[in-house]
């Protein structure tokens, strides 16, 4: 980066990291200069991965201490996502067009550690330029040093297709009504996290009946083809019984009516190809204003599109209308309560298993202490011990990791002759290996790029607060980092279950942190795919 330019102000400073606001002498320009300093930040940006997005970054470059990253100034020529979206009315068509960036976008940061995703995925920090394109802000600016706890990545994409089509975020998990119906599907199946990649949720959003209505719109490559495409659309809505009524020219309403049983040959045809037309521009959005509402029908797409023209609306058809728009609320509605439904449900659900963990915990131990008065102490059994399968000498050779280790305990255990013991002796925070998974292993491949889970059940000496820490390597460097709190008995083994998508690594380091002086037991491990 060249140095003739002056230093206006510092926008960020701490131990690891400090953020310049910049002016170039020679063109005026402004632009940020980003340095951070600290290896574990360092660690979780990878240049290559920033380097693919569509962004502002001028130049970036890493030396043996030091990540460069120079970022132009995005609000001189882009409005952020929050602005763009306020600022304008945006038609079906970019509505649904900009659902899509983002979820594409999400997919492509996806590899990306969760506070890198995190910071990405932000209403503030997404802009979009003159010709409607996605520009992301890398001008990124770290807190912490280390990775947040839990993977937000589904909630924010959630939230900022909620912001696109409502205007609003997400408060307490209300859904605004003016969401479609195609589009609060896929936000509530964001919010539960049902989706294991972003591209889950792109392929339900192009396989959703009104993008497919919208996109086939699109494509004109010739006349004959449009024109065919408007018959289709007025034939279908006239078998669907849908009433057109939104009007389309203003200056329609200057000129004399004509009565229906004046009106030529010629003149009929002339108000019908308008009608196509104005059919065609509001499904393509291309009428200031137009708003179309969507439902789901037998599969079907209901376009509600308002044409007051020179005929009048009949009685029957202000029945229909009535009936029509009855429909609509209470399918909205309907749509509403399932979702508050499924939620109320889920939390009740929880907090029942919640409540019965003591009870299930006591039947475990009946059957614990059976399993121990025959457990069988030979080597061919130790060596079927689940424990070991995820903690050995050679998985932690083939690791490389040289930090503080879990022992085998042979007193205390769940299953088989042993667990593993975690034993802090000091006051501070300590993080212990307890388990380890090697993907170069062809038996493990199968959990790459999935939604998995690591089960197991933990006791301790004294009741405690721990985190279940999961470090993702790729070629010797931690490229995810995910953190899960837990709450560990001395009076009963605690069931613990930690799902995170998983990215393609090397290998995964899963570690058991906590502070104080105390002793964790840790068996029955399982870690799978999330069926």
């Amino acid at each position: 980066m060249k140095n003739n330019y002056k230093i206006i102000r510092t926008i960020f400073e701490n131990t690891f990291q400090r953020v310049l606001e910049c002016k170039d002498d020679k063109t005026d320009e402004i632009f940020y200069s980003n340095v951070i300093m600290n290896k574990k930040v360092i660690n979780l940006i990878n240049l290559e991965n920033l380097s693919s997005l569509n962004s502002n970054v001028i130049e970036s470059y890493c030396t043996n201490d030091r990540l460069y990253i120079f970022t132009n100034q995005l609000k001189s020529y882009a409005k952020s996502l929050r602005e763009y979206t306020l600022n304008n009315e945006l038609t079906i068509k970019q509505q649904f067009d900009l659902t899509k960036k983002i979820i594409e976008l999400s997919s492509n940061t996806f590899n990306m550690t969760d506070v890198v995703q995190k910071k990405i995925l932000d209403l503030d920090k997404i802009f979009v330029d003159s010709k409607g394109e996605l520009l992301v802000d890398l001008n990124l600016i770290f807190e912490q040093e280390y990775d947040i706890s839990n993977n937000e990545t589904f909630k924010s994409i959630g939230n900022m297709i909620h912001f696109i089509f409502s205007k609003t975020e997400i408060e307490d998990y209300n859904i605004s009504e003016l969401v479609p119906p195609d589009i609060l599907k896929i936000i509530v199946r964001l919010l539960t996290q049902e989706y294991m990649h972003p591209k889950d949720a792109l392929r339900e959003l192009l396989n959703s009946p009104i993008f497919n209505m919208i996109t086939s719109f699109s494509s004109k490559e010739n006349k004959k083809v449009e024109n065919k495409i408007i018959n289709t659309v007025i034939d279908d809505l006239k078998k669907s019984n849908i009433i057109i009524s939104k009007e389309f020219n203003k200056n329609e309403s200057e000129k004399k009516v004509v009565s229906e049983t004046k009106e030529t040959k010629e003149t009929k045809e002339i108000k019908d190809q308008k009608n196509k037309k104005a059919v065609m521009e509001a499904a393509l959005g291309e009428i200031e204003n137009t708003k179309i509402f969507n439902d789901e029908i037998q599969d079907k797409v209901i376009f509600d599109i308002y044409v007051n023209g020179d005929e009048e609306i009949n009685e029957d058809e202000d029945n229909k209308l009535g009936l029509l728009k009855d429909n609509f609320i209470l399918k909205a509605i309907l749509s509403i309560v399932i979702v508050i439904f499924i939620l109320l449900a889920s939390k009740f659900l929880i907090n029942k298993f919640n409540e019965s963990k003591e009870v299930s915990s006591n039947l475990n131990n009946e059957h614990i202490n059976a399993e121990n008065s025959n457990a069988n102490n030979s080597t061919e059994q130790a060596d079927l011990d689940s424990v070991n399968k995820y903690l050995n000498d050679e998985l932690i050779k083939n690791s490389g990791y040289s930090g503080d280790v879990a022992i085998e305990d042979t007193e205390i255990f769940v299953e088989g002759s042993k667990s593993l013991l975690i034993n802090n002796k000091v006051n501070d925070v300590k993080k212990t290996l307890f388990a380890t998974v090697d993907f170069k292993n062809e038996n493990n491949k199968y959990l790459l790029e999935k939604q998995i889970a690591v089960s197991a059940k933990a006791k301790s000496e004294k009741d405690v607060i721990a985190s279940v820490v999961l470090e993702a390597y790729k070629d010797d460097k931690i490229i995810s980092t995910f953190k899960s709190s837990i709450k560990i008995y001395n009076d009963i083994w605690s069931q613990i279950l930690v799902p995170v998508n998983m990215a393609d690594a090397d290998s995964l380091n899963i570690y058991i942190e906590y502070e104080g002086e105390n002793k964790v037991w840790v068996d029955s491990l399982l870690i799978d795919v999330v069926k």
